[in-house]
C-alpha cells in the first residue's frame, strides 16, 4: 500500500515536473534574440574587432536598405542600434550573443540594395519615419508628382508651430507597444494642427524612450496555468501584472516579496507592501488589496523559478521628459522667426519644380531683401555714414522692417569714412542677425513644410482663351509656358457655375509653346502614368484648345533616373517617348466631313507637335560620367521620330545649380555640345530648345548661364546655342518685388529677350493668378513680332486688335464663310451670263452683288491679315491677284483690238 502511494507520490510529481520542465524550455525559447541589451552587448564586443571606417560602411548599408535615416559617423548610437534591432528582427535572426553581431553584418551585405553602391543618390532632406522594413525598390517612385508650394494654410501653420508640441504633450508617459501606435497616435493628435503628422511621427518615434523591461503579462499566466501553478498563487500576483522589471532578479525579488506579504497578518499596514522595480512605474499596494482571506498553506518558494521564467520582455515606446527636451532643441519643432516668414511672405502660393529650385528661392528673396534695405539704409544715412538716434527714428517711418532695424541698432553712434564701409558693416550685421535666428535650418523645415503631393485623382484639363487671341508668331523668340498636371484640380469656379463645366482661361496671345508636364520616365525607361496625356476623347478638349489659338503643344517628359540607364534602356525610353508623342488626335467634326471628301488627304493629326525631356538632377557631380546617357537617348529618340508624319521638336530642360556645377566644371559634355550646336536636320539629332531652369537670384544666375556658354562655345556655335537656350522663371510672386512691382521680372525679361531665344515660364500664368494679367501684358510687350509684319498687321495690331483676337480662333468659320460668298459669286457670274434677264436685273440694282463682293473681299483681308495659313502665303497671294489684274487687263485690251471699230 505505501509503495503504491510511493508511485502515484512519484507519477503526480512527474506529470507536475514535466509541464514545468517545458514551461522553463519554451520561457528560455521564447527570449528575444533581437533586444537591444542583446544588441548593444554583441556589437560592443564586435566593435573592438573592427575600425571607425567599417562601422560608417554598416550604417550606410542601413541607410541603403531603408533602416534610417542614420548618421553616418561610425559610432555605435542609439539610432544605429535601434536600426540594427529593427534589420534584425525584419530578418528573423536567432543567434547567441557572441555570433549575433557577425550574423547581423554578412546578412547586411548579402542584401540587394535598391540603388547602385557606387552612385548613391543625396540625401534626402525630407523627414522619414523608421521603417521596419526594407524599402521596395520594385516599386518606382514618380517624383514628378512632386513640387513645392507654400499656401496659405501653410503659413497658417508654420506661424502656430508651438501648437505642435503642446499636443504631444497629451502623450506624455503613456506607453505604446509598438512603434506603429506611437507614430498613429501622434498622427491623430496632430491631424488638427499640421499637415505632416507623418513626418512628425518619424521625428518623434527617434526621441522616444524604448526601455526594454520584464512583466508578467496574460500570457505569462495561462503559461503558468498550463504548468498547474495554482491559483492561489497566482491571485496575488495579479497586482504585480503588466509593472515593468529591469531583469527577472528583480522581477523575482518583487514575487518573493509579494509572497512574503502573504505570510503576514491580513491586517499588516499597506505602506509594507509596496513593491520595488528598479526604473519602473510599480504601483503601491492598497490596504484594501491587501486584506484577503488568509492563504491557505502553501509552499510558494517552490514557485518562484517558474513564475520568474514565465515573464516576457516587453519593449515599449514612451515620450519622456528627455524626449521632450531632444524635440524642443529640434528645428523641426521650433517656432519660425517671424521676420523668416515675413521676408519670404513673396512666396505664397508660388510654385516651385523641385526642393532644390525652392531652396534657392528662399535664399534668394532673402539675399535680395538684405540688399535691398542695406542699400535703402545707406541712402538714408547720406554723406554723414554715421547711424544716429533720429536716423534710427527715420527708418522706422520709411517701413524698413524691424528685423532690419534690430540688425542696424548695434551700429548707433559709429562713424564711417564711406558708403562702402558702412555697406560692409551693416552687411556683417545682418548676418549675425542670420545666425541669431538660425534662419538657415529653418529652410529645410521650410521646405518640409511646402512639399506638396499631386492628387492621383485629376479633373479634365478645361482651357479657353477667351478673347486673347492666337499665339503670335516671333521668328526670333519663343516664350514657352509649362503647365503641371495638378493644375487641373486648380479651377477657380465662378459662382453660379457647374464646377464640371468651369474652364481655365489662359492668355494664349502672350505663349508660342505650351508644355504639358505630366508624364514620368523610369528607371526601366517606361512610363507608368500618361494622366491627361491621352486621346481618349474625352480628355483632348485641351489639345484642341490649342490647336484653336494656334499654339504649339510639346510633352514635357520626367526623368531623374537617366543616369541608371543602359543601353537597352534608352532605347526602350525612346520608343516610349516617341508611342505617347505618335498618338493619334482624334478628328473633329469637320475633318470627318472633310474626310469624305475626292482628292483630300487622309493623313491623321497628332497630339504633340515636340517633346521636352527634363533630366532632373542634371548637375549632380555623381552624375556627370553618365551624361552620355543622355546624348545616347536623344539620338535614339531623334530616330523614333522620323516616323511622324509632321516635323516635330525635340526639347531639353535641366536644372542647373550652380553650387554643385561650380566655375570650373563643365556644363555639357562634348558630345553633347556635338548636338546642341547642330542647326540642320540631316541624318543626325538637332536639339532645338535648350530650357535652363533659372535658379534664384535671376538677376546674377542668369549673367553666369550666359557667361558658362561664352566660355564652353566659340565663334558662331556660340551664337548658335544662345538663340537656343531658355531660362525658365516663375511669374508669380512679382508683384512683391522689394523694389517696386515686377522690377525684377521685367529686367529679366529685356535681357533674355536680348540674349537668349525666349523665356519659359513655371508654371505658366492661368486667369486664375493675381500676376497673370500683367505678366502677359510685359510679354507682349518685350517680345514683339512687328519686325516681320506687314503694313497692314501693323496697322490692324495697332488700330484694332479686336479683329484678330476673335478671326483667328475662329479661322476656320471664316475660311468656310470665305468659301461659300467665292461660290455665289461664281454662281451669279456664270447665271448673269448665260441669262440676259438676270444680268439686266443685276445692271439695274447692283448694290447686293457690290455688298456680296465688297464683303468677300474683306473676309478675304481679315483672314490674309489673321489666319495664320493664309498670312504665311501673303506675298504669294498678292503676286498671284496682282498677275491676274494683269493678265485680265492685257486680255480686255486684246480683245478690244481685235473686236474693231463698231459700225
Amino acid at each position: 500500500m505505501k509503495m503504491n502511494r510511493m508511485v502515484l507520490f512519484l507519477g503526480l510529481m512527474g506529470l507536475l515536473f514535466i509541464p514545468l520542465t517545458s514551461t522553463w524550455t519554451f520561457a528560455e525559447d521564447e527570449v528575444d534574440s533581437c533586444g537591444l541589451p542583446d544588441i548593444i552587448k554583441a556589437f560592443n564586443v564586435y566593435k573592438q574587432t573592427v575600425d571607425r571606417a567599417q562601422m560608417e560602411k554598416i550604417q550606410s548599408r542601413l541607410n541603403q536598405l531603408g533602416y534610417a535615416p542614420i548618421k553616418v559617423d561610425g559610432v555605435l548610437g542609439k539610432d544605429t542600434r535601434h536600426s540594427l534591432q529593427q534589420f534584425c528582427r525584419a530578418q528573423n535572426v536567432t543567434a547567441k550573443d557572441d555570433t549575433l553581431a557577425e550574423i547581423l553584418v554578412e546578412l547586411l551585405f548579402k542584401m540587394p540594395v535598391p540603388t547602385s553602391e557606387t552612385e548613391m543618390p543625396s540625401a534626402s532632406p525630407e523627414v522619414q519615419a523608421v521603417s521596419s522594413k526594407p524599402s521596395d525598390s520594385s516599386k518606382t517612385k514618380d517624383d514628378s508628382a512632386i513640387y513645392y508650394r507654400l499656401s496659405v494654410q501653410d503659413f497658417t501653420e508654420l506661424e502656430t508651430r508651438d501648437a505642435v508640441l503642446q499636443q504631444l504633450e497629451t502623450l506624455k508617459d503613456t506607453e505604446f507597444s509598438t512603434e506603429f501606435t506611437l507614430k498613429a497616435a501622434v498622427e491623430e493628435v496632430l491631424a488638427e494642427v499640421t499637415k505632416l503628422g507623418s513626418e512628425y511621427a518619424g521625428i518623434v518615434l527617434k526621441a522616444a524612450e524604448i526601455p526594454e523591461s520584464y512583466r508578467l503579462t496574460d500570457k505569462s499566466f495561462d503559461r503558468l496555468r498550463l504548468a498547474n501553478v495554482p491559483e492561489a498563487a497566482l491571485e496575488p500576483l495579479q497586482t504585480l501584472k503588466n509593472l515593468p522589471y529591469q531583469d527577472k532578479d528583480k522581477l523575482r525579488k518583487a514575487v518573493e516579496v509579494r509572497f512574503e506579504q502573504l505570510a503576514k497578518p491580513a491586517t499588516s499596514d499597506a505602506s509594507e507592501e509596496k513593491t520595488e522595480s528598479e526604473g519602473s512605474t510599480a504601483t503601491d499596494l492598497t490596504a484594501k488589496q491587501t486584506k484577503q482571506i488568509a492563504p491557505p498553506a502553501i509552499d510558494y518558494s517552490k514557485y518562484l523559478t517558474p513564475i520568474s521564467g514565465s515573464a516576457e520582455q516587453v519593449t515599449v515606446y514612451q515620450l519622456t521628459n528627455q524626449s521632450f527636451t531632444e524635440l524642443t532643441a529640434d528645428p523641426n519643432f521650433q517656432v519660425i522667426p517671424a521676420a523668416l516668414l515675413e521676408m519670404i511672405s513673396k512666396m505664397q502660393d508660388v510654385d516651385y519644380i523641385d526642393r532644390p529650385q525652392f531652396l534657392r528661392a528662399i535664399y534668394g528673396t532673402v539675399e535680395i531683401l538684405f540688399r535691398h534695405y542695406r542699400d535703402q539704409v545707406v541712402k538714408a544715412a547720406g554723406d554723414a555714414f554715421w547711424i544716429s538716434d533720429l536716423f534710427l527714428e527715420n527708418l522706422k517711418t520709411d517701413d524698413v522692417p524691424d528685423y532690419i532695424l534690430e540688425a542696424v541698432t548695434p551700429l548707433k553712434g559709429n562713424q564711417y569714412s564711406n558708403k562702402q564701409e558702412l555697406k560692409q558693416a551693416i552687411d556683417e550685421s545682418l548676418v549675425k542677425l542670420t545666425e541669431k535666428q538660425k534662419f538657415n535650418e529653418f529652410y529645410l523645415v521650410l521646405a518640409q513644410q511646402a512639399r506638396q503631393v499631386a492628387p492621383e485623382t485629376l479633373d479634365t484639363i478645361r482651357w479657353t482663351g477667351g478673347s486673347c487671341g492666337c499665339s503670335r508668331d516671333l521668328p526670333d523668340d519663343d516664350v514657352y509656358g509649362i503647365y503641371p498636371f495638378w493644375l487641373a484640380n486648380e479651377v477657380t469656379v465662378p459662382e453660379g457655375t457647374d464646377p464640371a463645366q468651369a474652364e481655365q482661361e489662359l492668355d494664349f496671345s502672350a505663349l508660342t509653346r505650351i508644355g504639358y508636364y505630366g508624364v514620368y520616365l523610369d528607371k526601366q525607361g517606361g512610363i507608368t502614368k500618361a494622366r491627361h496625356w491621352t486621346n481618349a476623347e474625352n480628355e483632348v478638349g485641351f489639345v484642341k484648345a490649342i490647336r484653336k489659338y494656334n499654339s504649339k503643344l510639346d510633352l514635357v517628359v520626367y526623368t531623374n533616373a537617366w543616369s541608371s540607364w543602359n543601353e537597352d534602356t534608352v532605347a526602350n525610353a525612346a520608343a516610349t517617348v516617341a508611342k505617347k508623342l505618335n498618338l493619334i488626335l482624334p478628328p473633329s467634326r469637320f475633318e470627318q466631313i472633310k474626310s469624305l471628301l475626292p482628292f483630300t488627304s487622309n493623313t491623321r493629326t497628332t497630339m504633340g507637335d515636340g517633346v521636352t525631356i527634363y533630366f532632373d538632377d542634371y548637375t549632380n557631380p555623381k552624375k556627370l560620367v553618365k551624361r552620355n546617357n543622355i546624348t545616347s537617348f536623344i539620338n535614339k529618340l531623334y530616330q523614333e521620330l522620323q516616323n511622324n508624319s509632321k516635323p516635330l521638336s525635340l526639347n531639353i530642360m535641366i536644372n542647373v545649380n550652380w553650387s554643385e556645377l561650380g566655375e570650373r566644371r563643365e556644363l555639357f559634355t562634348e558630345e553633347l555640345q556635338k548636338i546642341l550646336k547642330r542647326t540642320e536636320l540631316d541624318v543626325e539629332p538637332n536639339v532645338d530648345l535648350i530650357l535652363v531652369i533659372l535658379e534664384e537670384p535671376t538677376t546674377d544666375n542668369k549673367k553666369k548661364l550666359r557667361s558658362k556658354i561664352e566660355d564652353e562655345f566659340k565663334g558662331e556655335d556660340r551664337r548658335t546655342v544662345l538663340r537656343k537656350i531658355v531660362p525658365v522663371i516663375s511669374p508669380m510672386g512679382h508683384d512683391k518685388d522689394p523694389k517696386k512691382p515686377y522690377y525684377q521680372f521685367t529686367d529679366d525679361l529685356i535681357y533674355f529677350e536680348d540674349n537668349f531665344a525666349g523665356v519659359g515660364l513655371w508654371p505658366l500664368p492661368p486667369a486664375q493668378d493675381s500676376n497673370a494679367q500683367e505678366v502677359n501684358k510685359l510679354i507682349v510687350e518685350y517680345f514683339k513680332p512687328n519686325a516681320d509684319q506687314d503694313f497692314m498687321e501693323r496697322m490692324v495690331s495697332l488700330y484694332v486688335p479686336q479683329l484678330c483676337n476673335y478671326a483667328c480662333p475662329n479661322r476656320w468659320q471664316f475660311r468656310i464663310l470665305f468659301d461659300i460668298m467665292v461660290f455665289v459669286l461664281i454662281l451669279v457670274a456664270t447665271l448673269s451670263i448665260s441669262n440676259c434677264h438676270l444680268r439686266e436685273k443685276i445692271k439695274g440694282s447692283p448694290w447686293p452683288v457690290l455688298g456680296l463682293l465688297a464683303a468677300t473681299i474683306l473676309v478675304f483681308i481679315t483672314s490674309l491679315v489673321c489666319d495664320p495659313f493664309w498670312n504665311q502665303r501673303s506675298d504669294d497671294i498678292t503676286l498671284s491677284l496682282l498677275i491676274t489684274a494683269l493678265l485680265f487687263g492685257l486680255w480686255r485690251y486684246v480683245r478690244k483690238v481685235n473686236q474693231g471699230k463698231l459700225p
